[in-house]
């Protein structure tokens, strides 16, 4: 008998009660790369690491919109010569226009080098920030 993982292609990431040194933590707006990452979640950034990987969930500045980051994932595709990038999540008009009857795709910005890539990565997603304080109680709550 084989076991299966309950939930495959899952990750998990290390919970930190605070920032480690060296890192940052990333507030997430949006559930692009859900189930990994959810809005409200503060994930943990490693910006000592930013070689591009298979599956690995980054930060990255979009130079064409400076100022602007997002969380995406590093991936390869059969017949895609360079690094592919794009959310974990699939955006509503993909999802519709496979249902539709379109052949399933992934969206996503492609045809990266190594190089290139790595020069937009501010460091991969490492752990969650996850506090522990809390409110004080007024007296006699």
């Amino acid at each position: 008998m084989t076991a299966t993982p309950q939930q495959p292609g899952l990750r998990s990431f290390i919970v930190y009660d605070r920032v480690p040194a060296g890192h940052a933590a990333y507030p997430i707006t949006d559930d692009r790369n859900a189930p990994h990452l959810h809005m409200g979640d503060f994930a943990i950034i490693d910006p000592s690491d930013t070689d591009p990987c298979e599956g690995e969930l980054f930060l990255m500045e979009w130079r064409s919109s400076p100022g602007h980051y997002s969380v995406n994932e590093t991936f390869s595709k059969p017949g895609i010569t360079g690094w592919c990038i794009g959310p974990v999540a699939q955006p509503e008009w993909v999802k519709e226009a496979i249902a539709a009857g379109a052949p399933p795709v992934r969206w996503c910005d492609f045809g990266y080098k190594t190089e290139a890539l790595r020069e937009r990565l501010m460091g991969r997603i490492v752990g969650l920030f996850r506090s522990t304080y809390s409110e004080p109680m007024e007296a006699g709550q």
